[in-house]
């Protein structure tokens, strides 16, 4: 990883190098125009307001706004070049992560990292484990998750003495360790415990009818699968029926569509729905 964050170091600086060198031949430019004007006028009286000062007025006004528009094209090709150096350094640094991981889960090991946490200044810090002093978290992995464009990793915190997930890309790159890993809890199954956690199935399950409009209908295939219990009312609207727990991440995925879907039932989950966004409102608005 350090040698990774080392090649990002040099990369950006050189590019830095080559845009304030671009930089300086633009000003340097501008600054040419600016005496050409000049010294057209020199000893000659007003001669910003004849038609040949005018005309040299507006040369260099031309001038200036072209090297000023390659300045401003400069900036931005440093700026993307910068954001793609990011990214490949963020996507290096998770396949990292992710390789000692499955390392960890097929040799049968636990692995240690530090997991990091935002300051109010956006800076990254480790975040200590509850009920510990020390940064470091021990983990006995069972599976890398892939969701919403993000790696998770999925295992048994020793700390925490129950099974846990973390981002991947908050985590420093991971140690092995040389102790055994735990097996995880008798009937514990990956698949059933990613739906609790990224979706919406975290509790008894409860058979909700929704109302939508065709035009999220990709959507809501997309979250509950082709064979979603679904009735066409007309070219405009259909009902579904689908199996859900009724917690605050089902509420919030249903407001994401305000004005698209609305819950028809049962009556308790539908008072349910308004009682958490009344609560909303009183807490946004006081």
């Amino acid at each position: 990883m350090a040698e990774t964050l080392r090649e990002l170091v040099v990369a950006l600086s050189l590019d830095s190098s080559n845009f304030s060198r671009n930089m300086r031949t633009i000003n340097a430019q501008i600054k040419e125009a600016e005496s050409t004007f000049r010294l057209a006028g020199a000893g000659v009286e007003n001669f910003e307001k004849t038609i040949a000062g005018t005309e040299a007025k507006l040369s260099m006004l031309g001038n200036k706004l072209t090297q000023q528009h390659r300045a401003v094209e400069q900036y931005s090709r440093a700026l993307v070049a910068a954001n793609e150096k990011l990214k490949e350094n963020y996507n290096r640094h998770q396949d990292y992560s992710v390789q000692y991981i499955r390392k960890a889960i097929e040799g049968d090991r636990q692995i240690s990292f530090q997991y990091l946490r935002y300051t109010p200044q956006k800076k990254q810090v480790p975040k200590h484990p509850a009920g510990g002093s020390g940064t470091d978290y021990v983990v006995s992995p069972y599976a890398t998750v892939w969701n919403n464009d993000r790696y998770y990793l999925v295992g048994w915190s020793h700390r925490r003495e129950k099974v846990t997930t973390f981002r991947i890309d908050r985590m420093k790159v991971p140690e092995v360790l040389d102790r055994k890993r735990l097996p995880p809890p008798e009937g514990f199954d990956v698949r059933d415990y990613t739906d609790k956690v990224f979706w919406m199935f975290d509790g008894p399950k409860e058979t909700v009818t929704l109302r939508c409009r065709t035009g999220i209908l990709d959507q809501v295939i997309d979250r509950f699968g082709e064979d979603v219990d679904l009735k066409v009312l007309d070219s405009s609207m259909f009902d579904v029926k689908v199996p859900v727990s009724v917690s605050s991440t089902f509420f919030a995925w249903v407001f994401q569509f305000t004005g698209e879907m609305r819950i028809l039932g049962p009556g308790h989950v539908r008072e349910k729905y308004a009682e958490m966004l009344e609560d909303a409102i009183d807490v946004t608005l006081g």
